[in-house]
């Protein structure tokens, strides 16, 4: 996982996909929240844009 710090307050994440993943998998706000759940990162903590 890489984080990028970007304007003031706003950071962007990128996760690397597991062999058996793809970019289809994670098309929605529920299954994107599968990535950044997995670093104990909730929406109380950040919105994902």
């Amino acid at each position: 996982m890489v984080e990028i710090a970007l304007a003031p307050g706003n950071h962007g994440w990128e996760f690397p996909l597991a062999e058996h993943e793809s970019e289809a998998d994670f098309q929605t706000h529920d299954q994107l929240w599968k990535l950044p759940n997995s670093l104990g990162v909730t929406s109380d903590d950040v919105e994902i844009h």
